[in-house]
């Protein structure tokens, strides 16, 4: 694909550990196009999460930069990086980061507040429909989160990351918590989410989501090699 949604060069982080500083991510160079499926994958502790968080405005890199859809994330201006995320990115993880007692319609529209003008709440209802639809849920929107299964909240999660069309889907572990089967439903949503010209990128060790995936970045030590093509055979 031509149009590059996210491109990071040079992207480095470091931690304290104790008295010592460890460097997680070195010199990360990643780019990922509209329509691409990209995979990060490598060993638990890796830095697959943390490259993630770093080019989703989650957390700042000692070093490197990071555009989305064209905008440097400058992560000297919070609300500025704030405002990226808001635009542009919707936020898979694998503990779904849902409230229990809230219920599927609630859960879904949660980035619609953030709106400006706000949406009327019809519009809000049509959103979510739309989004559960294109996860793969069929369900009533009154149900109440803790009440459904584990794959139907991870598509709940899909769900809510996007109602409002991102640009860049970013997905952490997307089906570690689930059964093979399940797993398989959510690699065919992303996929088609990815077919459907949003740019995803999935950090993953689960070989049926490498599988659907067009190119991989693996992690060598702290640094990210050169992606290399997949043999997806509905490339």
């Amino acid at each position: 694909m031509s149009s590059t949604v996210l491109h990071a060069t040079g992207v480095s982080k470091s931690f304290r550990d104790g008295k010592e500083t460890r460097l997680i991510v070195q010199g990360a160079d990643l780019t990922v196009s509209a329509g691409d499926m990209v995979g990060v994958v490598g060993p638990s502790g890796s830095g697959k999460s943390t490259l993630l968080s770093l080019v989703g405005g989650l957390l700042s890199p000692d070093s490197g930069q990071v555009t989305v859809a064209g905008e440097l994330l400058d992560y000297s201006k919070p609300s500025t990086v704030a405002r990226l995320r808001r635009e542009y990115l919707g936020w898979i993880s694998q503990e779904y980061g849902l409230v229990p007692n809230e219920s599927v319609a609630q859960s879904v529209s949660l980035p619609l507040i953030f709106d400006k003008p706000r949406l009327t709440r019809a519009a809000r209802g049509t959103a979510v429909k739309e989004a559960l639809k294109i996860a793969g849920l069929d369900i009533p929107t009154w149900r109440q989160v803790g009440k459904l299964s584990g794959g139907e909240r991870q598509r709940v999660a899909i769900a809510r990351a996007l109602v409002r069309t991102p640009t860049l889907l970013i997905a952490d572990e997307p089906t570690a918590a689930l059964d093979e089967a399940t797993g398989r439903t959510i690699v065919d949503n992303v996929r088609a989410i990815a077919d459907s010209g949003t740019a995803v990128l999935v950090a993953t060790h689960d070989p049926q989501v490498i599988a659907a995936c067009d190119r991989l970045y693996r992690f060598h030590g702290n640094q990210l090699v050169e992606a290399t093509p997949t043999t997806r055979t509905n490339a």
